[in-house]
């Protein structure tokens, strides 16, 4: 019995939790996008003398954003993006976006943490804008500039940093 209070105790508070925010949750809806991007572009980092400028590598991102009913100027999300061509490497962004509908177009700005884990690791901040046709329909094309600043990680030459711009063409979906 003695064990089971700690277990006990935080199942109470996640039901008096849920009760005292039921009045407020009533108010809001949650909605949610799913996107299907790929893309490529140009990076420079910093070689053994001089900078290196070449093709970013072919990826593709998979990503989910949510955004609440009071609040749909701000989606939050993130993405699992794969390199495809070269070296194929597994990473992933967490990104925050202000959502602006102008007519039929929709717009995003975001800011984001982009990171690799596999097979080699990069951790950076990423920059985005992103144009959604049509903005309220549930399926639409999507055009986006990515700019991304690497400066940690075992893929980096030391005290170096890495550069990329990518543009990126994709679906959007909203649920």
């Amino acid at each position: 019995m003695i064990r089971a209070l700690p277990t006990l105790a935080a199942a109470l508070l996640a039901v008096v939790a849920t009760f005292a925010t039921t009045g407020r949750a009533d108010a809001q809806t949650r909605s949610y996008a799913a996107s299907l991007t790929g893309g490529s572009g140009l990076s420079i980092g910093n070689g053994p003398q001089t900078a290196v400028l070449a093709r970013t590598p072919v990826f593709l991102d998979a990503s989910l954003r949510t955004m609440r009913s009071d609040e749909p100027s701000v989606s939050y999300g993130g993405s699992l993006r794969v390199e495809v061509d070269g070296r194929v490497g597994i990473g992933g962004v967490i990104r925050a976006e202000l959502v602006h509908p102008l007519g039929p177009v929709g717009f995003r700005a975001g800011i984001g943490v982009p990171f690799f884990f596999a097979p080699y690791v990069l951790l950076g901040v990423e920059g985005s804008l992103t144009v959604r046709w049509p903005a309220t329909t549930p399926i639409a094309a999507t055009a986006s500039l990515l700019v991304d600043a690497y400066f940690a990680g075992s893929d980096l030459p030391r005290n170096s940093a890495l550069f990329m711009a990518n543009g990126a063409l994709g679906v959007d979906f909203l649920f």
